[in-house]
């Protein structure tokens, strides 16, 4: 082994991760390219560019989309009690907007947690991924400021703890296709629960992309570099 370490430019890191800009048709992958796009009226999170494409995810989208409307449910709840017993009720909506801006980083973090480039050995079917993060104390309403603190997977069984949504749901999200996401920030007591549409593993298994042995540090690195502190 050589002595001298071995460095990695913080832009090749940043680079590993492709960025894919705005938003795009669930069904058809098609970008947004005017504000054109409709979303599902009942979950409000999924886009898509024509009635006829909506309707042709429905099949695949329902789950996700009954799990959605839960988790909706018991945060307008939660929102509700805290508010009535003069609590702080901190909004989680920066985080969802950053999801949406950090996607591909995200699904990015998920298809190594779950080692999901193993195929049929993938954990994607038993684990969820707990991803962690930190509003700005400061400026909480700011998705700009969200601080990417850990992702790491957890057992379906012990994720439930972070959800909601019924296991019975959380279990055909998953045998439809999709990988649950946690979010958490433990210092402003917020839960938030996301599902992605599961990337095929197929690249990884024919040769054509490499799993990613140090995904920790380029997630950090990615979703972090724009924050005040990480010049």
């Amino acid at each position: 082994m050589s002595s001298d370490p071995i460095i990695t430019p913080m832009e090749d890191l940043q680079n590993l991760v492709l960025d894919t800009p705005g938003l795009s048709c669930s069904q058809c992958g098609k970008a947004q390219e005017k504000e054109s796009f409709s979303r599902c009226s009942k979950c409000h999170s999924t886009y898509y560019c024509s009635r006829e494409c909506q309707v042709e995810h429905w099949p695949i989208h329902k789950s996700v989309c009954r799990a959605r409307a839960s988790a909706v449910a018991a945060e307008e709840q939660y929102k509700t009690t805290t508010l009535a017993d003069g609590k702080t009720y901190v909004s989680p909506e920066p985080i969802r907007a950053w999801y949406q801006k950090n996607k591909s980083a995200i699904e990015h973090t998920a298809i190594h947690a779950l080692e999901i480039y193993k195929g049929s050995s993938s954990l994607q079917s038993t684990h969820a991924v707990v991803i962690t993060v930190e509003l700005d104390r400061t400026h909480p309403d700011d998705p700009g400021l969200v601080r990417f603190l850990d992702c790491d997977r957890a057992p379906l069984n012990v994720a439930q703890n972070f959800s909601p949504v019924p296991a019975t749901q959380l279990t055909q999200v998953t045998k439809d296709g999709f990988i649950i996401l946690f979010f958490v920030d433990l210092k402003n007591n917020i839960k938030v629960i996301e599902f992605l549409e599961a990337p095929s593993a197929e690249p990884y298994l024919q040769g054509k992309k490499q799993p990613d042995e140090m995904w920790k540090v380029t997630a950090v690195v990615k979703l972090n570099t724009a924050l005040p502190g990480m010049d």
